[in-house]
């Protein structure tokens, strides 16, 4: 019976005799000393704040058309105008989405729908806010 472990071929011993060489820091086949500081770049790391806004330091925007955002803004918005009257949202939702779409669309109706809405607002604070748009969309439009 023939030992294997006794038959080793020269290649197979430089080999190991290389790799071993690294461990006790001398130069490897990387050319660089094993245990050697590595030489890291750290890259920017976005903040909270960043992610949210879309401002994302590790990756650069993406570009869309110039027109297709607006576009898919106004066919939404337009999608929702006949839900909200069937939605149940709270009254300053409603009137902000009412809002929203008349922003975009310039329908006349939804300021009435608004004002509506808007005298349903609970808080007072935000209830005269909300009237007092409505009377600056008002001005706007006359």
């Amino acid at each position: 019976m023939v030992d294997i472990k006794a038959t080793k071929t020269t290649n197979e011993t430089s080999e190991l005799e290389k790799a071993l060489a690294g461990i006790d820091g001398n130069k490897g086949d990387g050319g660089a000393a094993v245990g050697a500081p590595l030489d890291f770049q750290e890259a920017p790391v976005p903040t909270v704040d960043d992610i949210l806004s879309g401002k994302d330091a590790t990756t650069a925007p993406v570009a869309a058309p110039a027109g297709s955002l607006k576009s898919i803004k106004n066919s939404v918005l337009s999608d929702l105008k006949p839900l909200v009257g069937k939605v149940n949202l709270p009254a300053d939702e409603r009137f902000e989405l009412l809002m929203q779409i008349f922003e975009v669309t310039k329908d006349t109706g939804l300021i009435e729908q608004a004002y509506a809405a808007a005298k349903d607002i609970a808080d007072d604070t935000i209830k005269a806010e909300a009237l007092l748009r409505v009377i600056r969309e008002i001005d706007n439009i006359g």
